[in-house]
């Protein structure tokens, strides 16, 4: 499953923040029980979401490389959590 490509970002209507894909699809990020001062950082993090895991695949890449170049190697803790996380976000 693959993501909606960004930018995303924050738009409002009114006082309530929304997140816009790239395609013109504009959103909801307060779900009823979700305390409403919670709104516009949780759209702020979501619209940050593509540009976080086009990040964390950069860094998981620099990291292989980086091991590469000194075989055999243990992956360091942090490319695991990094890999970990991807699979999180691309339903792996």
């Amino acid at each position: 499953m693959k993501h909606t490509d960004g930018p995303w970002e924050v738009v409002y209507m009114g006082d309530k923040p929304f997140i816009k894909l790239p395609n013109g699809v504009v959103f909801s990020v307060n779900p009823a029980m979700i305390p409403r001062d919670y709104d516009e950082a949780n759209a702020r993090l979501i619209a940050a979401a593509p540009e976080m895991v086009a990040a964390l695949e950069a860094a998981a890449d620099a990291f292989r490389f980086i091991a590469g170049q000194n075989t055999p190697w243990e992956p360091h803790p942090a490319l695991l959590q990094i890999e970990a996380v991807l699979a999180k976000a691309k339903g792996e």
